[in-house]
């Protein structure tokens, strides 16, 4: 069985796609249609989705610059004063 996914957009009840589907070419398929959620890009565009938990539901992974250091000697110094003190209150931006 041959099964692709591909991204397109319907338009005017035409679904539009830049992918091939020669592979398909003459043989009897199933097609589902599923919306994907657009989160608009400027706040008031767009309402989000009923159902959609946008804490929960929508999730962008973070790029990771990891560097592993090697032979490394923890010191435990005690606890050490803080470097950095806020205000109680923070100005709201």
């Amino acid at each position: 069985m041959i099964a692709k996914t591909i991204e397109g957009q319907v338009e005017n009840g035409q679904l539009h796609h830049k992918e091939s589907l020669d592979a398909f070419e003459g043989q009897q398929v199933s097609v589902t249609v599923k919306a994907q959620a657009c989160l608009a890009a400027e706040p008031g565009d767009q309402e989000v989705p009923e159902g959609i938990d946008l804490e929960r539901d929508v999730y962008v992974k973070m790029p990771l610059q990891l560097t592993i250091l090697e032979d490394v000697e923890v010191i435990d110094r005690g606890p050490m004063q803080p470097c950095l003190i806020l205000p109680e209150e923070l100005l709201d931006d």
